[in-house]
């Protein structure tokens, strides 16, 4: 329901029809390839269409990975799939590549900083870092753009943390901690609505009435 929810200005029938389709399919003895097949013909209303969808590896359920496994091959050509997932076993990518379904992946190492690049990130946020400290944080965070921002504007990037892999929650965690009251509220409010009315994209991130008043996030993303 939550895809057909996100899909609804662009193909409002699917979220209309969900609750037929869904009992359909858990009487079939392929449910997700039932749902995907309802959900294909749906999406021949939307024209050209990019679906995004992070994080999948965080969906347990092997059903899932086989579920978007089929709605990308009962989609149209038009509908473009943009998956995020730290492990692809669960989907034919020789096959898609050879039916040019799919173009190449681009994996961890591919999201990396460069040096250059991390470079370049702390003389805008951080200019007052060595070269030796860049390049030691870029060690530190294996490069992961999210996890070497945050170290950028912390003074301490132990954080208790292992490894690099588990770095990003504990300097976030020090981060959000880091915000007045309100700003936490604000976030908290901000990260589970669809949308944020009154948001201004410049620089600075704005976002005005989220729950608790305006405030203004500095230097932080």
């Amino acid at each position: 329901r939550g895809l057909t929810d996100a899909l609804g200005a662009n193909v409002p029938g699917a979220h209309l029809s969900f609750a037929i389709a869904y009992e359909r399919a858990i009487q079939s003895p392929s449910p997700a390839g039932e749902v995907a097949r309802w959900l294909g013909e749906h999406l021949r209303e939307a024209g050209k269409l990019r679906i995004l969808i992070d994080d999948l590896h965080n969906a347990q359920a092997p059903e899932i990975a086989a579920f978007v496994h089929a709605c990308i091959d009962a989609a149209p050509a038009d509908v473009h799939w943009v998956l995020a997932l730290r492990d692809t076993a669960a989907f034919p990518l020789d096959s898609w590549l050879a039916r040019n379904v799919c173009a190449m992946p681009v994996d961890e190492a591919g999201l990396r900083f460069s040096a250059a690049e991390a470079a370049q990130l702390a003389a805008q946020v951080a200019p007052g870092r060595g070269a030796s400290e860049i390049a030691a944080l870029l060690d530190r965070t294996a490069g992961q753009p999210a996890t070497f921002a945050l170290a950028l504007a912390l003074d301490d990037v132990d954080a208790g943390a292992a490894d690099a892999a588990h770095l990003y929650e504990a300097l976030a965690k020090r981060t959000i901690e880091a915000l007045p009251e309100p700003n936490r509220r604000a976030l908290a409010s901000a990260a589970i609505l669809p949308d944020l009315p009154g948001t201004a994209a410049d620089e600075n991130a704005y976002l005005d009435d989220v729950g608790h008043g305006r405030f203004r996030l500095e230097g932080l993303f």
